[in-house]
């Protein structure tokens, strides 16, 4: 049995420092872009008509692009500010709870103060190993698994817990964060 905790803060940080490679990310943000892109161009033509200045549009066109690199900050800076309130409900408590990995024939078994799951092999969509972390995606109400690796005393039980779950599901460990995960 290995048990382990993680706070709100390693659980957004770690999200987060992936994010932006997500499909999702990309799929809000690509439009945004573009449409600052297109305003960019029609006000530079405008003043290009207006004022025949081309250091004008050039000045504009350097402000307004500063402004979408800024955008984009923004919306990244809102959306995580979303998700550090929407975390710190009560229905989220149990995420940072002390929780404890049992391996069991049908499944891993997860058990928190407040409650005892067991994650069956087949309900597992991916696997990762991501900056110390275990990443385990689940078909089930599309929950995740994020175990810190400091929490895993010797390598051999590192191992052994990669090995069982890797064997289990018939899934391969990726290096990388899954870039069709949805928002948390």
């Amino acid at each position: 049995m290995i048990e382990y905790t993680i706070n709100k803060k390693q659980f957004l940080d770690f999200h987060f420092a992936h994010i932006k490679s997500t499909n999702c990310y990309k799929r809000e943000t690509t439009p945004l872009t573009l449409l600052i892109l297109l305003f960019s161009f029609l006000i530079a033509l405008l003043i290009l008509i207006l004022y025949h200045s081309s250091i004008i549009v050039l000045i504009t066109f350097l402000i307004v692009l500063n402004l979408s690199l800024n955008l984009k900050k923004i919306h990244f800076k809102l959306l995580k500010n979303m998700y550090n309130q929407r975390f710190s409900e009560n229905k989220y408590k149990y995420l940072f709870e002390t929780s404890s990995i049992e391996l069991v024939d049908s499944g891993i078994k997860i058990t928190t103060v407040s409650s005892s799951r067991i994650y069956k092999w087949a309900a597992f969509k991916s696997l990762h190993i991501i900056n110390d972390y275990i990443f385990i995606r689940t078909y089930s109400n599309n929950s995740q698994l994020l175990i810190p690796f400091n929490f895993i005393s010797t390598p051999e039980e590192r191992s052994k817990l990669f090995n069982t779950i890797e064997q289990n599901t018939n899934l391969k460990w990726r290096p990388t964060y899954p870039r069709d995960i949805e928002y948390l």
